[in-house]
């Protein structure tokens, strides 16, 4: 079912007009830069309400709560590229379409809708992470440096002619979720850095390199749990990328133990022949570290079941954690 308000076509002024197209939190502050440059006449194109909490009610993105709030016709169609939805659109006239984690892709048929250009903001420096989870991977992988894009957008996942581009260093201890903060907003600058360019027409697009192009795969719960058998700047990094979704974590007394933070540390001098994944030192001195291949890591951060979120000492003053003893990734 479609979910729509009442939209008004036609310019009664002359400001240029855009659709803009988003669902989390992360295209919040380029909604709101837009919105008050006060430059464009604008809809919001969000995704349906979805199902959240205990009750499973219907509940809105964070696009069309904050589109709400600042006055903005909403759109929530189940596929965009429909008729009747295109049609909406289409009726709209706009100059520009903007996406930013609308989380549908576009069919040519409504690439062609807007006067200008389909712009989209993408969260790396392109080609670098096309797809779903382009914050998280280069954390992953031990980059040190991401950035934002914006681009053409064109029938592909992010193959579309690049605009402009904003890069910054991530930090050695930086995570998903604060790299996540920043680049929403640096995106909101770029955008309407690009949108005013298009319109100068001071910006002249450049292709990609589709042969240095790499793919961030979407994340799922499953890819949280740890595999203790990496080296630690692996897992490190890896903990990292993945704060807060999906999260990571391992199994400990047959009980799922979440894992928000570690760090790299030199193993004791008597757990060298110790299998990856064994607890060789706990102890409010030594903290809660545990073996990997080579060296080990420190537990800084973790969750028990049921609990909230705590240092090591914390969770060593609650529980009796012995030395030797092993967090796996199965059940025990």
């Amino acid at each position: 079912m479609e979910q729509r308000t009442t939209l008004s076509a036609g310019n009664s002024s002359n400001k240029l007009r855009l659709i803009f197209m988003g669902t989390p939190d992360f295209a919040v502050p380029s909604l709101r830069a837009l919105f008050n440059s006060q430059r464009y006449e604008m809809m919001c194109v969000t995704q349906p309400d979805q199902p959240s909490g205990r009750g499973l009610r219907l509940r809105p993105c964070a696009c069309k709560i904050v589109a709400q709030e600042l006055g903005l016709d909403v759109f929530s169609p189940e596929r965009v590229s429909r008729r009747e939805p295109r049609a909406v659109l289409a009726d709209f006239e706009p100059d520009f379409i903007v996406t930013v984690a609308f989380g549908q892709l576009l069919k040519e048929s409504v690439l062609n809708i807007p006067k200008i250009a389909c712009v989209n903001l993408h969260p790396s420096l392109l080609p670098k992470y096309r797809g779903p989870s382009p914050i998280n991977w280069p954390i992953i992988r031990g980059e040190k440096e991401t950035g934002v894009t914006t681009m053409l957008m064109d029938k592909g996942m992010d193959t579309g002619d690049i605009l402009l581009q904003k890069a910054t260093p991530i930090g050695d201890d930086e995570t998903a979720a604060e790299l996540y903060s920043r680049l929403a907003q640096m995106g909101a600058e770029l955008l309407l850095e690009t949108l005013a360019g298009l319109a100068n027409n001071t910006i002249v697009p450049k292709k990609q390199d589709h042969e240095r192009a790499t793919y961030a795969p979407k994340l799922t719960k499953r890819d949280g749990l740890i595999d203790w058998s990496k080296d630690p700047a692996t897992l490190v990094n890896y903990v990292r990328g993945l704060v807060p979704w999906p999260g990571t974590y391992t199994y400990y007394m047959g009980r799922i133990l979440k894992i928000s933070k570690l760090r790299h540390v030199e193993a004791p001098p008597a757990s060298p022949e110790r299998p990856a994944g064994t607890i060789v030192a706990a102890s409010p001195k030594d903290g809660l570290i545990v073996k990997t291949k080579p060296d080990a890591v420190s537990v800084e951060l973790l969750q028990p079941p049921g609990r909230r979120q705590m240092t090591a000492k914390e969770f060593l003053a609650g529980h009796q954690v012995k030395v030797g003893q092993r967090l796996s990734r199965l059940i025990e």
